[in-house]
């Protein structure tokens, strides 16, 4: 696996067996998987106007449908 791959899974918290029987599969650890479904967002220096205020409803819409 490449490292960076290895790395995005690392961070994502999710393991990857070694053995050849496990490589068709990932387990989540469970520490890392939150226990709720809501995330808090902090917009930093939003400002008021039309262009940030639907750049900041495309971004809750993007994270929504995904």
């Amino acid at each position: 696996m490449p490292s960076i791959l290895w790395g995005t899974l690392l961070c994502l918290g999710v393991v990857v067996a070694a053995s050849v029987q496990a490589q068709k599969r990932a387990e989540v650890l469970r520490s890392t998987v939150w226990e709720t479904r809501e995330i808090p967002v902090c917009w930093e220096n939003p400002a008021d106007t039309p262009l940030d205020r639907q750049r900041r409803q495309w971004t809750r819409e993007a994270v929504q449908e995904t």
